[in-house]
This record gives structure tokens, C-alpha cells and sequence, in this order.
């Protein structure tokens, strides 16, 4: 990772949540942010946020506030948790925007269980119709 987009990372620090909230989740929050494997501090800069509302909905909802489970980011594999999240907390967002969500979330869970991309293979396809054809 760039040193520059590392520096941005560690020195994150989203508004609206107090130092208690944030000294909690902020270690998992930079583990996530990392897992995504940004190419510039400024997806940083413009997608974190989406990463720092879900590790605080999994935190405050699924693992309680100061209930003595200690809170890491192996919490955020569990299957389906990203869905819920979007069914639950962005279920008035625009499509678009959930679906923009969706692709950052999934992509830091699957960086962070190590799993593969799945690819996408090229199937070549027959033309629609045949040089004579088209000559005619």
C-alpha cells in the first residue's frame, strides 16, 4: 500500500462520534479500511465513511456497547451482515447509492476472509449473422 494512502488511513478520524465510540471501533474501522486496498488517499477521503457506519452499526447492534466481547474485524464476516446492514440502516437510500455500498462493503469482507474475486470469464459468442448474410 502507498505510504500516502496508509498516512491517510491512520489519520482518520470521522465526525459525529465521540472519543469513547471511536477509540472502540477505530482499530477495526483502519483493519477494514486497509482490507479494501485503496489505490489513492482519495477513495479514503470519499468512501470511509461507508466503511466507518457499518463497523459502528455492527458494534452498536450486533455486539454491543461496552459488553465485554472484544471488538474485531473477524465480527464483520459474518454471512449476511452485509444485506442486513442495508436492509436496516439504508433502506430509504436511492438504489444507486445503495448499491455503491454494497460493492465496498463486499469487497472489504471478502479482503479481509481472503477469499478470491470470482472471475468473470470471456465466452466467446457467434456473430448475429454471417458475412453473406450481412452482404445481401
Amino acid at each position: 500500500m502507498d505510504a500516502d494512502v496508509a498516512a491517510t488511513i491512520d489519520a482518520y478520524r470521522p465526525r459525529g462520534f465521540t472519543t469513547e465510540q471511536w477509540t472502540r471501533i477505530a482499530p477495526v474501522v483502519h483493519v477494514a479500511l486497509r482490507a479494501y486496498r485503496p489505490k489513492s488517499s482519495r477513495w479514503v477521503h470519499n468512501q470511509a465513511g461507508q466503511v466507518t457506519g457499518f463497523v459502528a452499526w455492527v458494534a452498536q447492534r450486533h455486539h454491543g456497547v461496552g459488553g465485554g466481547q472484544e471488538f474485531t474485524a473477524d465480527l464483520l464476516l459474518e454471512p449476511g451482515l452485509v444485506d442486513r446492514y442495508l436492509a436496516e440502516e439504508l433502506a430509504d437510500a436511492p438504489d444507486a447509492s445503495r448499491a455503491t455500498v454494497r460493492s465496498t462493503l463486499r469487497r472489504v469482507v471478502r479482503n479481509l476472509s481472503g477469499s478470491q474475486r470470482e472471475r468473470i470469464e470471456y465466452t466467446p459468442v457467434q456473430a448475429p449473422y454471417t458475412p453473406a448474410e450481412c452482404a445481401a
